[in-house]
C-alpha cells in the first residue's frame, strides 16, 4: 500500500545528508592535491555565487552540468538551462551569504553544509530576509563543477518569505 502521508520536514532533510555520509564512507584516501583543488574550485564558485555573479558561475560549471535543486524544482542539464535558473535569481536575490559550517571531501565530490542568506524580492516586490540551512553536493571532473545538487530546508523558506503559515 502506498502511503499518502507527505514526508516529514526531517525526513527530507536528513535523505541527502545520508547519501554524503555514505559517500564519505565509501571513498577511498584522496590524494591530498586533488581534494585541496576540488575545494578550492567549489570555494571559488560560492564566491562568484555571493556575487550573483552569473558569467562567473557559468565558468566554473561543464558545458554538461546536471543541476537539481528539489527545494525550488529546478533542474537543469546544460549550460543554457543554468543561465535560464542564474539570470533571474540575479534579479531577485542580493546580499547573499553562504556560510559553511561542514564539509565532506570525497573525490570527485565535494560536500558542503552551510546556511544560506540574503535579500529575496518577491513578486509583489516586497523584500524580505532569508536564513535557511542546507547542503550542496558538486560532483568536480576535469576542473569544473559536472553536477550539482541543492538541498535546503523549505518549510524555512516559504516561512520567511511569507508562503507558509509561521511556526507554533
Amino acid at each position: 500500500m502506498i502511503s499518502s502521508q507527505t514526508p516529514s520536514r526531517r525526513a527530507l532533510v536528513s535523505g541527502p545528508l545520508l547519501l554524503a555520509g555514505a559517500l564519505a564512507a565509501c571513498a577511498t584516501a584522496p590524494a591530498a592535491s586533488q581534494s585541496s583543488s576540488e575545494s578550492a574550485l567549489v570555494d571559488d564558485f560560492l564566491d562568484a555565487y555571493r556575487a550573483m555573479d552569473v558569467n562567473a558561475m557559468l565558468g566554473f560549471l561543464a558545458e554538461d552540468v546536471y543541476f537539481e535543486d528539489p527545494t525550488f524544482h529546478l533542474r537543469a542539464n546544460n549550460h543554457e538551462e543554468m543561465r535560464q535558473i542564474i539570470e533571474p535569481a540575479s534579479r531577485i536575490f542580493s546580499d547573499v551569504t553562504i556560510t559553511p559550517f561542514n564539509r565532506i571531501l570525497a573525490p570527485p565530490w565535494v560536500i558542503v553544509q552551510q546556511r544560506l542568506g540574503g535579500s529575496m524580492r518577491r513578486d509583489d516586490g516586497e523584500v524580505r530576509r532569508i536564513d535557511v540551512q542546507g547542503a550542496s553536493m558538486f560532483e568536480v571532473r576535469a576542473g569544473r563543477i559536472a553536477s550539482w545538487y541543492d538541498y535546503y530546508d523549505v518549510l524555512a523558506y516559504r516561512r520567511q518569505v511569507g508562503a507558509a503559515p509561521s511556526a507554533g
